[in-house]
């Protein structure tokens, strides 16, 4: 019978990778590939130390000898166990760099000295159910970022480092919520209601199941609360220096990009239309590529420099934060022609004003058109599109005459969206979508890293991929018509070479 693998970790460098399995994991060099550790022993965590011998593992519990309240810090090139550490119940996330380790459990967060193994400091949350949602960057200064449930929120018997985190950040308005630019306003408020019974949506959630905690582990002190998503989160990872965090919730069509210093905003992209598991975001050593992997079995690679950074007033980030209603989203359109969405004040540059169009190389879905087309009607009191191609229909017009037609929908969009569409669909517009993409032959989860020119993908049904990426400034080609439908490489998306294949098991 084959093995079933629980688990997949690449190191900090991601030179290596790590694989748990129900029967022992296993220990592998990336470039060139091959395995450098094996050991009998099941786990359902494997958590590597760069590239020194030393691996943490936890057992996935089914045999005394492999307990899931158990962390076991191995020497793989002595080949012998270093130190356990037992807790109360089981462990649910392991992270480690060189100055710190990071245990959580079920309403207990640990963090431990590297270099003794000595606890330094408890942080307490409400018990939950469920994954641990977490990352800690390698990165020496050790910054810890965890999802803040709605227990964390409301609950009364909150740690004071814990309440401090939440009191201190509670009021900190994020420009990733889009309901936060109507807040404070009854008339605003009431319009927002209407429009969310009308299309049958809830505009206004629980903002914590979407927020994440950021704290300093090797200075032991709380940091920030950044409001993330609405929905509750499924992905977090922090850069390797620690500056930036990426998130995606449970419907993994939007992936943002969080400053971590600051809590702004400063990327946002779109991995699909329809919803996915997402199983891996990873930044690159310079943080200018970020990838994402889903159960979809498509990894989008996502380019990260001032072209699709999210733009800015200098100075102003603390007014735009403090004052929300002072604030309008729109798009900004950028030299390739990618649309990157951004909280701006009413009083900007003339080239940030109401003349800023709908790029002409964007392109939307037949799906998209169809629900912007019957959304349009229902706010014009008009009957809703047949779904079949109509050259009268309102979208039609629109996108078949060119540039200056799609300006047209544009300026229409952007000057009467707060009257006629939800703040969320106007989302469809805004974000960059990925440069490059590798479909792979299985919709499957898999894990990324990207180093260099080269993209490292490890699959749950034991494969590990080598494809070489295209350069990230690549020229984007021309848009398709409009009637084309839009698959995972979409207009201006290259595809990723494959290169080499191998078996993790």
């Amino acid at each position: 019978m084959a093995s079933k693998i629980y688990c997949i970790s690449f190191n900090q460098d991601d030179s290596c990778l790590g694989v748990g399995t129900d029967n022992s994991f296993s220990i592998f060099n990336c470039e060139p590939f091959g395995r450098c550790f094996n050991k009998d022993s099941d786990a359902k965590i494997v958590e590597m130390l760069f590239s020194t011998p030393l691996v943490a593992t936890v057992g996935l519990g089914y045999n005394l000898s492999s307990s899931s309240k158990k962390l076991v810090i191995v020497n793989t090139k002595r080949k012998y166990v270093i130190c356990e550490l037992s807790f109360p119940s089981t462990v649910l996330f392991v992270k480690m760099n060189r100055k710190r380790l990071v245990v959580a459990i079920s309403g207990q967060i640990y963090i431990y000295d590297v270099s003794c193994m000595k606890l330094l400091h408890k942080i307490s949350i409400p018990p939950f159910d469920g994954p641990f949602i977490a990352d800690m960057c390698p990165a020496d200064s050790s910054i810890l970022a965890y999802c803040q449930t709605s227990d964390m929120a409301n609950t009364n018997s909150q740690s004071p480092t814990s309440l401090s985190l939440h009191s201190k950040y509670s009021n900190l308005e994020n420009s990733a919520s889009v309901a936060s630019s109507s807040a404070g306003s009854s008339a605003n408020q009431q319009q927002e209601n209407q429009l969310s019974e009308s299309v049958g949506m809830h505009l206004h959630e629980d903002k914590s199941q979407g927020a994440i905690m950021l704290f300093d582990a090797l200075n032991l002190q709380p940091l920030n609360r950044i409001q993330c998503h609405k929905s509750p989160l499924r992905t977090i990872t922090l850069s390797k220096d620690g500056s930036l965090i990426a998130t995606a919730s449970v419907k993994g069509t939007i992936i943002r990009v969080f400053a971590s210093d600051s809590g702004r905003k400063v990327y946002e992209f779109r991995r699909g239309t329809y919803s996915a598991h997402i199983s891996c975001l990873r930044f690159n050593s310079d943080n200018s590529i970020l990838a994402c992997s889903s159960n979809t079995g498509t990894i989008h690679l996502f380019r990260l420099d001032h072209r699709d950074r999210l733009n800015r007033v200098p100075g102003n980030e603390d007014s735009n934060r403090s004052n929300p209603q002072s604030t309008n989203d729109i798009s900004i359109s950028t030299n390739d022609g990618i649309i990157a969405n951004s909280s701006l004040p009413n009083k900007v540059d003339d080239q940030d004003t109401d003349e800023q169009s709908f790029p002409y190389k964007a392109v939307m879905t037949d799906e998209e058109n169809y629900e912007i087309e019957n959304l349009i009607r229902s706010r014009l009191s008009m009957p809703s599109a047949s779904g079949t191609k109509d050259e009268n229909s309102i979208t039609h017009k629109l996108f078949n005459k060119g540039k200056q037609s799609t300006k047209a929908l544009s300026s229409f969009l952007w000057k009467r969206s707060k009257n006629y569409i939800p703040p969320q669909f106007n989302s469809i517009f805004e974000p960059t979508r990925d440069y490059a993409y590798i479909k792979l032959s299985k919709e499957i989860p898999s894990v990324v890293s990207v180093v260099d020119n080269s993209c490292f993908i490890a699959t749950f049904d034991g494969e590990f991929l080598v494809y070489r990426i295209p350069s990230k400034y690549t020229t984007y080609s021309q848009r398709r018509s409009p009637g084309d439908r839009v698959v995972s490489g979409q207009a201006g998306s290259k595809e990723c070479v494959l290169l080499k294949e191998y078996k993790l098991i």
